[in-house]
């Protein structure tokens, strides 16, 4: 098997995502898509991980929530419907009665969540299912949660950070 014949046709070889399919690059973030996700970007990756060194979202209060995100955007390095995205974890955390100056750890806040909402769906009637609005709030909890992960990860490894393209 010749890998150069597999690798020639990516723009660069270290662009593969985690299950090696191929990410934009990053000229491609004009279009949305930022450095967090691609980890193409070494500037971007440098930037990602000193914004997030300065905080801890298994230790976080919505408001440091909040300035983190802000902090990100302004840096380009969540697109503006990821931004959104993210804004609506503060509003998850409001409605759980968690005041803006009160830790919380959010991997076991979403975690917790995305388990109870992954039970309840799992007993509804196919049918039910079916004609429910639970799927979409299922998959949006997912990826609040995929993104609290990836924080929590490029926190207690912030060296490692885009290493994961090339797994």
């Amino acid at each position: 098997m010749q890998v150069n014949s597999i690798l020639s046709g990516l723009p660069d070889a270290l662009m593969l995502g985690k299950r090696a399919e191929p990410v934009e690059s990053p000229q491609d973030d004009a279009r949305g898509v930022t450095a967090i996700q691609t980890g193409a970007s070494a500037d971007g990756n440098s930037a990602a991980a000193k914004i997030l060194a300065d905080y801890d979202v298994t230790d976080i209060t919505p408001e440091e929530f909040s300035e983190m995100i802000d902090r990100l955007g302004r840096a380009g390095l969540l697109s503006d419907q990821e931004f959104r995205q993210l804004a609506k974890v503060r509003l998850d955390l409001e409605r759980a009665d968690i005041e803006s100056d009160d830790s919380i750890d959010l991997v076991e806040f979403y975690g917790g969540i995305l388990g109870t909402m992954e039970r309840e769906f799992a007993s509804l009637d196919p049918m039910a299912a079916a004609k429910s609005n639970r799927q979409s709030s299922l998959d949006t909890t997912r990826e609040r949660f995929t993104w609290i992960e990836k924080f929590a990860l490029i926190q207690s490894a912030p060296d490692a950070l885009g290493l994961d393209s090339l797994a």
